[in-house]
């Protein structure tokens, strides 16, 4: 259990945590048995019960979640994406983080296999009574990712048929080639990308990805001002990279985190939870949010405008 940030209690003040779900927490090693070629270790975050929900297990078992997976950027360990757990954890949603491709030369290509492999093991803990998660994931599942990850998460939806949706934070054009990919994937897509980012700049990787998606609901998100790592929490490591770079300040890391859970968690809810009103939500602050630019392919719910040009 951890004490909430400055950012999530702002957050839960402002009502955007309907729920409220503390966090649990769980290590696991995603292995394929015999045959020894893949054991992934992973950071599991969960939803535990509100007092009301209580049930033998901790949490009721008519409460079900839906499960993302959240693919790392380069050499980031899973404390580097603090925000996004605090943001959607409580809101309902499982989130696992594997822990392979962290070394100095990762492979693009395994690393998507083992985040498709993970998606689909997920079950295992589901089904045993042993686990904290037994009982309470959904069928709903979804590939998440940031730099490298973001990348690689096109590669791996090609690998699992029931990919809900799709979430890439300024992702990285990866190896073999996330625009390619991305040009075989249908599930609800959305791509962020930060206006100040020069580690992945816009223009060479998250809007050619964008518009080789095959995906009828994509959305291309822009957010002004915004870095590259500041897509997660605080890291000396990716900082660094930024200085390496000269790449440009930008705005804060708060104010960052905020504008993207203005987006993130509604366009989850819609996608994962069936939420309408999540839907009409991210379409009417988009379109009225001069702190972002946007591309979509059609809004998600709402009659209107489909899309405001920005190139």
């Amino acid at each position: 259990m951890r004490t909430p940030s400055v950012v999530t209690a702002l957050l839960i003040c402002s009502g955007m945590f309907a729920q409220g779900y503390t966090i649990g927490h769980m290590n696991t090693v995603f292995s394929d048995g015999l045959s020894g070629k893949r054991n992934i270790p992973a950071d599991i975050f969960y939803p535990q019960a509100l007092p009301e929900d209580v049930g033998a297990e901790g949490v009721s078992s008519k409460v079900k979640f839906p499960v993302i997976c959240f693919a790392h950027g380069y050499m980031l360990p899973t404390s580097a994406y603090l925000n996004i757990q605090e943001a959607l954890v409580p809101a309902g949603y499982i989130l696992v983080f594997p822990g392979s491709a962290s070394g100095l030369f990762p492979s693009h290509e395994q690393y998507s296999e083992d985040l498709a492999f993970v998606l689909g093991a997920i079950d295992s803990l589901a089904a045993d009574a042993s686990s904290p998660l037994h009982g309470i994931t959904d069928a709903s599942r979804c590939l998440m990712g940031h730099s490298m990850g973001g990348g690689a998460v096109f590669a791996a939806a090609n690998m699992q048929v029931d990919i809900a949706a799709i979430v890439s934070l300024a992702p990285l054009n990866t190896s073999p080639s996330a625009i390619q990919s991305a040009s075989s994937v249908k599930a609800p897509t959305l791509i962020v990308a930060g206006g100040n980012d020069c580690i992945t700049p816009p223009e060479k990787h998250q809007l050619p990805i964008y518009n080789f998606s095959a995906s009828v609901n994509k959305t291309y998100l822009l957010i002004k001002g915004a870095t590259h790592c500041q897509m997660g929490s605080h890291n000396s490591l990716c900082k660094f990279g930024e200085t390496l770079a000269f790449c440009n300040d930008g705005i804060s890391e708060e104010e960052q985190h905020l504008t993207l859970n203005r987006y993130l968690l509604p366009w989850l809810n819609f996608y994962m939870k069936g939420d309408y009103d999540a839907g009409l939500e991210f379409d009417s602050t988009i379109r009225s949010d001069i702190s972002v630019e946007y591309l979509r392919s059609r809004p998600l719910v709402s009659t209107g405008d489909q899309s405001t040009p920005i190139f």
